[in-house]
């Protein structure tokens, strides 16, 4: 695999010979590469030349380009493309679970589902994250998947019309073929909600004597507050009114305890009836769940990619910006998970590239963008972004990243990039938008590798 970008331009200087530039995964510490340039420079223009020479130089171990493409114009050539939307429906279940006993788990998806929606625009109070994680663990278990039974975690995934007819035509038993959703997810809770408000579901004898209790308690302090006040605020027939709707809610209380003592079999019941905190906690955590849901991108259909193309382009055009934000986030994770699942490879296999990049990095050191710069290129994954300044990246990104390729940095950041890139301003003002760029190679070896400048045409044509 290796891609050309030009032409060097010292040689052609000082030799009058054009020498092509490459980048070349096999000469280079790591495969990521950074693309930066302002609007109308050719970034998308660049990258798409870059993509289809990386799939037609690649041999047979190379599996895949995974496009995500945030405003569709990112056309390439022989690629398999899938729309995001409301009305496709198609997109990724967050519940489905990495089955590696080392990198995976209940525990850790479920901190990776709750980190998700932490990203959106409001983070999850602590009784509400405490609140879902006990959900979900307990609705993991309801699918017979648990932490540590790690011959569990392996499932198939449901659809929404494979789901929508198990539970119309009640076959309970295939549920545990699959991995919950989170339309499961969201039932799952709110049958433990009803439970909470009136002991509707029947087996949940605890659920309804906490409710008589609650009951209770309102009758006494009402009761207390007739006897309290001055006769002119509460008459004789209120005063026995609220002395009797007490005696009928201890009457009931103690029914219902009776019942709840009578159902207990396990010595659990207790601490299953407090672990969802209050009615208020789980009610705003349903509300959570349904919103993230409504998002669409998080829907249990898989999108009917054709597994024999190349490139995958994930066409995001309809998605709002926080959407594309999670939705690459997830698909980020997922692939970065494959590849360390399937071990340390020499080559690269699978390359995530994304345009307008500077949305989906920040400086938080587990970002999974920083993780893939950092961690995955032994796995055999590589990483391009395109944006328009190097400012737009953390310095974890522009400090770890191979390559680097400038087509035009507008003015206003020489300074910066000056200083962040270690590049001199000579260089930058070099670069004219297409027909000059400057790149950095950081060669396996070298100890001082600096910005080269490059000429974009051929001597004859130039």
């Amino acid at each position: 695999m290796r891609v050309f970008l030009g032409y060097d331009d010292y040689k052609r200087k000082h030799q009058s010979q054009d020498v092509p530039v490459y980048w070349d995964p096999a000469s280079i510490i790591n495969p990521h590469v950074l693309v930066c340039g302002k609007s109308g420079t050719g970034k998308s223009t660049r990258l798409k030349q870059m993509i289809a020479e990386a799939v037609a130089t690649a041999g047979e171990e190379f599996e895949r380009y995974h496009n995500l493409d945030v405003h569709g114009d990112l056309i390439i050539e022989g690629e398999s493309r899938v729309r995001f939307d409301g009305e496709t429906r198609y997109g990724y279940n967050p519940l489905v679970l990495d089955t590696d006993p080392r990198t995976g788990g209940v525990n850790r998806q479920i901190n990776f589902l709750i980190s998700t929606i932490n990203q959106t625009s409001r983070k999850l109070m602590d009784r509400q994250e405490a609140t879902l994680r006990n959900l979900l663990t307990d609705l993991y278990a309801f699918y017979g998947i648990h932490e540590r039974q790690p011959d569990t975690w392996v499932r198939k995934e449901m659809t929404e019309a494979l789901r929508d007819e198990i539970w119309e035509q009640r076959r309970w038993g295939e549920l545990n073929l699959y991995y919950p959703t989170l339309r499961d997810a969201i039932g799952f809770a709110e049958r433990r909600l009803k439970a909470m408000y009136g002991g509707l579901n029947g087996s949940e004898s605890g659920f309804r004597a906490v409710g008589a209790l609650e009951a209770m308690n309102s009758a006494a302090a009402r009761k207390y507050r007739a006897q309290v006040k001055q006769e002119k605020a509460f008459s004789s027939e209120e005063k026995e009114k609220a002395q009797k709707d007490f005696d009928a809610a201890v009457a009931m209380f103690r029914d219902k305890v009776d019942e709840y003592i009578a159902s207990i079999e396990n010595g659990l019941e207790f601490d299953n009836l407090i672990k969802y905190d209050s009615k208020e906690t789980l009610k705003g955590v349903i509300d959570r769940l349904k919103n993230f849901e409504a998002r669409g991108i998080f829907n249990a259909n898989p999108p009917p990619f054709n597994p024999d193309a190349k490139v995958w382009s994930y066409d995001l055009t309809s998605l709002s910006e926080e959407e594309k934000t999670l939705f690459c986030m997830v698909r980020a994770q997922y692939i970065a998970r494959r590849r360390k699942l399937l071990g340390p490879v020499p080559q690269v296999r699978e390359i995530l590239g994304a345009d307008e990049a500077h949305n989906l990095f920040d400086d938080d050191p587990d970002s999974i963008y920083n993780k893939i710069c950092l961690e995955l290129r032994k796995f055999g994954m590589a990483l391009w972004v395109v944006s328009q300044a190097p400012s737009h990246f953390p310095e974890a990104v522009i400090t770890t990243v191979g390559t680097k390729i400038l087509l035009g940095i507008d003015s206003y950041y020489w300074s910066a990039s000056c200083k962040k890139l270690n590049i001199e301003e000579s260089v930058l003002k070099f670069i004219k938008p297409w027909k000059t760029m400057a790149v950095y190679r950081d060669s396996v070896g070298s100890t001082a590798s600096k910005f080269m400048q490059v000429q974009l045409k051929a001597l004859e044509e130039a």
